[in-house]
């Protein structure tokens, strides 16, 4: 999924991007609430979940297949290393704050799922749902022009410096207005 993500974010291809995400708000909640009407209780949520991740990643998979097409006959193992140890300052990048985003998202859900029950934490992903998504929608749209920012001026030998003081003032002036 994020490897997909990384690669249309790279070619620069935000309907692909905007059209995915739009395809997974959707169907995981029709597909959430259709299995709970099934009564399939938590089995229900984690085959809804892995069923909107694998029809988005068809979907990513078949906008830039264009894009792959080409590279994937010529490609073998030791290519593939070597474009992963170049770009490896991509994974440095990502790789702590995908790992604090997770965990702030799923320590508060084990706490009160495991100090209050099931009802008080059906209730709190219920408000943080409704609070989250109109910012959610906004932010990770700015996060992906960060990333392929970012990774430009990587692929540029250039400093990142100016493209982190930018998206640092445009958030705070945005949080300031929220």
């Amino acid at each position: 999924n994020n490897i997909l993500k990384s690669f249309s974010i790279k070619q620069g291809s935000y309907k692909v991007l905007g059209l995915a995400k739009l395809i997974f708000s959707i169907l995981v909640p029709s597909l959430t609430i259709f299995f709970g009407i099934l009564n399939y209780t938590y089995k229900g949520l984690i085959f809804s979940f892995t069923l909107g991740i694998f029809i988005k990643n068809i979907y990513f998979f078949a906008s830039i297949i264009k894009f792959i097409k080409p590279n994937l006959i010529t490609w073998n193992i030791k290519e593939i290393y070597l474009t992963i140890y170049k770009n490896r300052g991509f994974i440095l990048w990502t790789m702590p704050s995908t790992f604090v985003n997770n965990l702030s998202s799923y320590l508060p859900v084990l706490f009160i799922g495991n100090l209050f029950g099931s009802v008080f934490l059906g209730q709190y992903q219920l408000a943080l749902k409704a609070f989250s998504f109109p910012i959610g929608i906004f932010l990770s749209t700015i996060k992906d022009i960060f990333k392929e920012k970012v990774s430009n001026t990587i692929k540029q030998n250039q400093s990142t410096k100016i493209v982190l003081n930018l998206f640092f003032e445009i958030l705070l002036k945005i949080s300031l207005l929220v």
